[in-house]
């Protein structure tokens, strides 16, 4: 045991090292690209990507005065593309009808443009546009249930989802609404589904990741004395999971509404909200000093359900929508203060940065190699059989082979995925992977049992106990099924090729205790009892005589017992495994070919065997 000490620390080094390295955290960079030809630039476009091209559709300014000097806001309908990061915008056509405040989503068949408003009303018309071969084309898409604008919606896989929103430009309640709308059918249609569990609102930020669609922020409406519309400015987040409902997630550290939508995901499990408006300066004056919204970048882990600031924007845009292209994620002009777009076009990429190995790290493998080595200069020097070479001469501790048993079923996996999936997804993939638990099952049970056969492996078992075919099948199973298998050991009957169909001369006892009958006599000296590939029974130290050996006859024949009975502890498995070395040692000439008489499986039969055979 002593020796054995050695081994274990260095099995220990590899783990040790793991928690030496340093955890890797992304970097945000940004981007200008070239400036839309709309020097004002607008609030919320529709834009998307198709085809590698960049488009910027519709929106919103104010060119003639800023809306403090009673300016008009105007809703455009051009459509602008840019076809290289580095390239110049051009235009690419125009809308069906100025349009603005819509929700925008990039498919592989263009970009969806759902909803939006003009000056006198609010619409449900969805479109698609298409960039093809330098033209800009549209086509129509199912109309939304009923009007909206202001709202926020993302694409998670085929499916599209809308949440909340306004349905007039006058109105003084926000709706509470969840549409989708799965595009992978052959006739899309629009379904309502249940909405989150807290207020209604508009203006929220959107975003997909992890399996989930999550609503953050927004501003609900109320009417004031007067009948205007008063914002209320959210802070609250939930979470959508299709087939599991809503659920509420933690709050944001400040309110964050218009942010730019949908979010950009990072990885599998963060998104980031990007600025938004915190409602802190709702009532600054004069408004041709605001000083702009905040620029801080929030970051939601799905995992941890947290959230934590990640740097700053460059620029503070709201109410504008996001679209991934090149690698990154595009915001295209957008509001920088109350009344005041701009034309930048900003891209962010996130380049996630790994941590260097580390000394600690290379000295570890390198001692752990080391180690390896010299286990085996110094077990090399005891080999002197095949025995010693792959059994150790079996002079390994039952400890020790447990431990390499328990070693075999683990990985990198078992320690940080699986906790990982039970934290958000429960133990259900633990439950999956608990065949940990019956480890003690095989170190106090079927080791013993194979050490007592003396055999290299349970595959070697498989061939005594059936034939070399079965061996082979056996083992070629284990290896294509090796992720989901249990120990061949134990499912070594119902992996055979031959089928355990009774004898018409059987009869089910009542009990598995019941001694087994029909048992025709035939010998006269006692002797031990042996079921052989072929189930039929043999003595194990004599043949009788006339009798034949035939595979086929599948008939008792055995040593007489008292009472002419055979009990059912006599086919317990330790003592057939011994029986079979004894016959194969013994009457090596007389044993007979391994066959399959009959290939119809009788489920009855099977069962009614098994439970014989693995009877205590």
């Amino acid at each position: 045991m002593i020796r054995s000490l050695p081994a274990l620390l260095l099995a220990w080094l590899p783990l040790a090292a793991s928690g030496a390295g340093a955890v890797s955290a992304a970097s945000i960079q940004w981007t200008e690209l070239a400036a839309l030809p709309d020097k004002l630039g607008v609030a919320s476009p529709f834009v998307g990507t198709h085809k590698g091209a960049l488009l910027v559709a519709g929106g919103a300014n104010f060119p003639g005065k800023p809306p403090w000097e009673g300016g008009t806001k105007i809703w455009h309908d051009t459509v602008f593309v840019l076809e290289k990061p580095d390239g110049a915008w051009k235009t690419a056509g125009k809308l069906p009808r100025p349009l603005g405040y819509g929700v925008s989503l990039s498919t592989e068949d263009g970009v969806v443009c759902i909803g939006g408003s003009d000056a006198q009303r609010h619409y449900a018309d969805v479109f698609l546009l298409r960039w093809e071969n330098g033209e800009l084309k549209t086509s129509p898409l199912p109309s939304l249930p009923k009007p909206c604008a202001n709202f926020s919606g993302a694409l998670l896989g085929n499916t599209i989802y809308v949440a909340g929103g306004i349905e007039t430009p006058t109105a003084t309640n926000a709706l509470k609404t969840f549409w989708s709308l799965d595009l992978a059918t052959a006739r899309p249609q629009w379904r309502e589904l249940e909405s989150w569990p807290g207020p209604a609102r508009m203006l929220a930020v959107a975003a997909v990741q992890d399996k989930s669609f999550f609503l953050v922020s927004g501003a609900e409406l109320s009417g004031d004395a007067q009948g205007k519309p008063m914002r209320r400015y959210l802070n609250d987040a939930y979470r959508y999971q299709p087939g599991r409902g809503w659920k509420r997630v933690t709050d944001l550290p400040r309110p964050a509404v218009a942010a730019p939508t949908p979010a950009p995901a990072l990885g599998q499990s963060t998104f980031l909200v990007m600025g938004g408006d915190d409602g802190s300066l709702v009532n600054f004056q004069p408004l041709d000093r605001h000083p702009g919204f905040p620029k801080t970048i929030l970051a939601y882990h799905t995992i941890t359900d947290a959230w934590k600031p990640l740097g700053e924007m460059p620029a503070a845009h709201v109410t504008t929508t996001l679209a991934r292209w090149n690698g990154g994620w595009v915001v295209p002009s957008g509001e920088v203060r109350p009344g005041v777009r701009s034309p930048a076009v900003w891209k962010l990429q996130a380049s996630f940065q790994k941590a260097a190995f580390g000394w600690l790290n290379y000295s570890m493998v390198l001692l752990y190699l080391l180690g390896m080595v010299w286990i085996g200069c110094v077990c090399s020097k005891k080999n002197k059989s095949t025995n010693d070479f792959f059994r150790g001469g079996q002079r390994i501790p039952w400890w020790a082979a447990g431990l390499s048993i328990f070693a075999t079923m683990l990985s990198s996996i078992t320690f940080m995925a699986i906790p990982a999936a039970d934290y958000t997804d429960g133990w259900n993939l633990f439950l999956a992977n608990s065949y940990i638990l019956i480890t003690p099952l095989v170190v106090f049970v079927y080791l013993p049992f194979y050490r007592r056969l003396n055999v290299t492996s349970a595959y070697e078992y498989l061939e005594r106990r059936f034939n070399a075919a079965t061996r082979l099948a056996g083992s070629t199973s284990w290896t294509a099924s090796s992720p989901l298998s249990v120990s061949p050991a134990s499912t070594s009957i119902t992996r055979t090729k031959c089928s355990l169909r009774p004898s018409p001369s059987w009869s089910k006892p009542k009990s598995s205790r019941q001694p087994i009958r029909n048992t025709p006599p035939g010998f006269t000296s006692p002797a031990a009892a042996s079921f052989m590939p072929e189930h039929s029974w043999q003595s194990a130290t004599s043949w009788p005589a006339g009798r034949s050996a035939s595979p086929r006859t599948r008939n008792w024949s055995s040593a007489s017992a008292p009472n002419g009975r055979i009990s059912a502890k006599h086919v317990h498995l330790p003592r057939m495994g011994r029986l079979l070395q004894t016959h194969g040692k013994r009457h090596p000439s007389r044993r007979p070919a391994p066959r399959c008489a009959d290939q119809q499986e009788d489920a009855e039969g099977l069962r009614w065997l098994g439970s014989e055979l693995m009877m205590p």
